[in-house]
């Protein structure tokens, strides 16, 4: 049986009495930071201020970022193993259709207003990889500090081919194709019409990279006939028309993943929308060879 307004009132009112009562602000007391935990907030502390000054960032575990290469670049604050460093960069570059660059007027040289609308953005959230405890912990996986430690692993598509009856070639996309999981049309074929394949970009296996845009894969896309449930039921010939430039406002959400992302030093998610798709493999390549150039490995 449901409590009246009066007893909901009244339970409520007992409730917060006893929520308020002395006893129990004494148990939800802030609880003070221990002098370790103190020591290693003002390590931090002096290490971003350290930092804040220095062009070539040390990355934690070997190696620097040369961060004047960078627009307004967003980094994590380390101190680890007796070093202050970094192992985490946030930026953004802009892809001219020739070039990538920072996202800074010292780059772009000109005033946000006056960016062609031709230039699209990326988003790079980078993780920069431990050197010097990959290489301990291959040596030994049973040190402390290797607990949990995997390396590097592998994931994202796993053959280098696919059946010919299953690829697509997408003609107003160069360099992409789907990858299907049965002839179209198809649901089936749900999953993989919003993830496209960079055939002329592989791994170090042979595997190709590909873009997820997930953003297609949501029923408020229906009307357009572009989200991944109407996709997988299109024949082939339509398949390799689709065409999304300006037929999804500003375009939806796509990335590229950690794994297949990999660059000089770390791995990096990039986030962008499906209006910059026509030239995206050309983009990250830029990109990835940016980072790449960015980072100051020990001898």
């Amino acid at each position: 049986m449901g409590l009246t307004t009066k007893q909901s009132l009244g339970h409520w009112l007992a409730l917060a009495l006893v929520v308020s009562s002395p006893s129990t602000l004494i148990a939800c007391k802030k609880r003070e930071p221990s002098p370790e935990q103190v020591a290693y907030q003002q390590q931090q502390e002096r290490c971003r201020m350290e930092l804040v000054k220095s062009e070539k960032v040390p990355i934690i575990g070997g190696g620097y970022v040369d961060m004047s290469r960078f627009g307004y670049p967003g980094s994590s604050v380390r101190y680890e193993d007796g070093q202050c460093g970094s192992d985490m960069l946030q930026l953004l570059f802009w892809w001219t259709g020739e070039e990538i660059l920072p996202d800074s007027p010292k780059y772009i040289k000109r005033k946000r207003t006056e960016i062609p609308k031709s230039w699209q953005i990326y988003n790079v959230a980078a993780v920069l990889g431990n050197q010097r405890k990959a290489r301990e912990c291959k040596e030994n996986i049973e040190l402390p500090k290797c607990s949990g430690f995997k390396g590097a692993v592998q994931t994202g598509l796993s053959k280098a081919e696919w059946p010919a009856e299953l690829t697509v070639k997408l003609k107003n996309y160069p360099g992409l194709e789907l990858w299907l999981n049965a002839p179209p049309p198809s649901i089936r074929n749900r999953y993989a019409v919003d993830n496209f394949v960079m055939t002329e970009w592989r791994r170090q296996d042979g595997t190709p990279r590909s873009i997820n845009c997930w953003g297609l894969n949501t029923s408020s896309l229906k009307k357009s006939g572009l989200n991944s449930e109407s996709l997988a039921l299109l024949s082939r010939e339509e398949l390799e028309n689709i065409d999304f430039q300006g037929r999804l406002q500003h375009g939806v959400s796509c990335q590229v993943e950690f794994w297949d992302f990999g660059f000089n030093a770390g791995s990096a998610r990039i986030s962008f929308s499906t209006e910059n798709l026509r030239e995206a493999h050309l983009a990250l390549k830029a990109i990835n060879q940016y980072l790449s150039d960015s980072i100051i490995m020990e001898e």
